[in-house]
C-alpha cells in the first residue's frame, strides 16, 4: 500500500505568511481560506492577499494581511479559537500553537510575561490568521503527516530559540544577518509536523512554495511543500528501456545540426548529440546520436533520412536509470535513492529571464 507523505522544506527558513501562502500555492482556495477566517475573526477591514512573485527566480505565493494591528494577548486569541465553529482538530492545533508561542515568550523573557503579546508583534492579528489559517489550511487540505526539514533560522529571536530547545528540533544558520525563522512559524511546524530530517526517497506529485517577504542573497528565500508517495527503502531507481540511435556523417553543412538537434527534441528524443570522428578513409566526420524511447523510434528515424545526409542509421537497445523529479520554478528538483534531493538549473528558462531582466546568466545558474 502506498503511504502519503507531505514534505516541508525549510532551507530558507519558515514564517507563517510563507506556510500559507505555500498552501494555497499547494491548492488551497484563497477565497475560501478569506471566508472561513472572517467568519471567525471579530474584525473588521482585513483581509488576506495571496499574489504570484520570485525570489531568485522561484516563483512562490506571496502572501500578505491588508488591515493588520494589533488584535491582543494570546488569552484573546484563543478565546476566538474556542468560540469559532471550525472543526476540533483544527481548534485543537491551534490552540497548542498558541500554548507552545506564550510558553516561549514566557521562557523567553525570565517567566515575567503576563501572556501579553508584543504590538508590534505576536499580538498583531497577523498572528492569529497565521495559526488559525495553517491550522485550517491543512486540515482542508486533508494533510495529517508531514515532516520536514531542519530550519535555517538566521538570526535566531529568543522565542523561537526556546521552541528549537524545548522540541529539540534541528537547526543550523547560513544568513546571521536575517531572521529566517519566525517564532510563529516554528510554533506551528513544532505542533503539525510529525519530524524533522533530510526528505524519505518519495515520487513527488504536487508541490507549492511560499515566499518570504524580502529577497535575501544567494538562494531563494522560499518555503517549499512536496507532497507525493513514498518510496520502499528498497525501491530502485526506475529503469527504462531506451534506444540509441547513431550515424556517422562526413559530408553534411555544419550548420544543420542545431536545427536537425532541436526538430528531433520537439518530435520526442531524449537527448540528442554528436562528437568528432575519424572515418575509414582519413576524413573528419561527426558521429550523430540520438537517444528516444522505442515508440518514437520510427518518427525520429524518418526525420533523420529526411533532414541530413547519412544513407544508414544504426539502432542500439538500451536501459537508462532515471530519478524521480518535479519542475520547481526555474529549477528541478531530483529524489536521490538514499533519500534528500538535488536541485539543478533549467538553463533555458534561466537565459530567457537573463535576458528579460539585463542580468547576469551566471547568477541564475547558481
Amino acid at each position: 500500500m502506498n503511504t502519503k507523505l507531505t514534505y516541508i522544506d525549510c532551507g530558507s527558513g519558515v514564517a507563517g505568511d510563507m506556510l500559507l501562502g505555500s498552501l494555497v500555492d499547494l491548492g488551497l482556495s484563497a477565497e475560501e481560506l478569506n471566508r472561513t477566517l472572517h467568519r471567525v475573526i471579530p474584525l473588521d477591514r482585513w483581509r488576506i492577499v495571496v499574489k504570484r512573485t520570485e525570489r531568485q527566480g522561484w516563483p512562490a505565493g506571496s502572501l500578505v494581511v491588508e488591515g493588520d494591528r494589533y488584535f491582543g494577548s494570546a488569552d484573546k486569541m484563543k478565546h476566538v479559537v474556542r468560540h469559532s465553529r471550525l472543526p476540533k482538530p483544527v481548534q485543537s492545533s491551534a490552540l497548542r500553537i498558541f500554548d507552545r508561542l506564550l510558553a516561549a515568550e514566557k521562557n523567553a523573557h525570565g517567566g515575567h510575561s503576563k501572556g501579553q503579546f508584543d504590538q508590534d508583534g505576536l499580538g498583531l492579528l497577523d498572528t492569529l490568521i497565521d495559526v488559525l489559517g495553517s491550522s485550517w489550511g491543512f486540515w482542508r487540505l486533508g494533510i495529517d503527516r508531514m515532516t520536514a526539514s531542519s530550519i535555517n533560522t538566521g538570526r535566531i529571536a529568543p522565542a523561537t530559540a526556546q521552541i528549537i530547545q524545548e522540541c529539540r528540533i534541528p537547526a543550523y544558520s547560513t544568513h546571521s544577518q536575517f531572521e529566517l525563522a519566525t517564532p510563529t512559524g516554528i510554533a506551528i511546524l513544532s505542533i503539525l509536523a510529525s519530524g524533522f530530517g533530510a526528505m524519505p526517497p518519495i515520487e513527488i506529485q504536487s508541490a507549492g512554495y511560499g515566499a518570504g517577504q524580502r529577497d535575501i542573497p544567494d538562494k531563494p528565500n522560499v518555503l517549499a511543500i512536496y507532497q507525493g508517495t513514498l518510496l520502499p527503502k528498497d525501491k530502485k531507481i526506475p529503469c527504462e528501456p531506451v534506444l540509441l540511435l547513431e550515424t556517422i556523417i562526413d559530408d553534411m553543412d555544419p550548420r544543420l545540426y542545431p536545427y536537425i538537434t532541436e526538430l528531433l527534441m520537439k518530435n520526442g528524443a531524449l537527448d540528442a548529440w554528436w562528437i568528432s570522428a575519424g572515418m575509414k578513409k582519413g576524413r573528419p566526420g561527426i558521429a550523430y546520436s540520438v537517444l528516444c524511447r522505442p515508440k518514437d523510434e520510427k518518427c525520429l528515424v524518418k526525420l533523420l533520412f529526411a533532414e541530413t545526409t547519412t544513407l544508414g542509421i544504426r539502432r542500439l537497445p538500451l536501459e537508462r536509470w532515471t530519478l524521480p523529479r518535479q519542475a520547481g520554478g526555474m529549477r528541478k528538483v531530483a529524489q536521490l535513492p538514499t533519500g534528500g534531493t538535488k536541485s539543478q538549473a533549467e538553463y533555458e528558462l534561466a537565459r530567457r529571464k537573463a535576458f528579460s531582466l539585463s542580468i547576469p546568466l551566471r547568477k541564475l545558474l547558481k
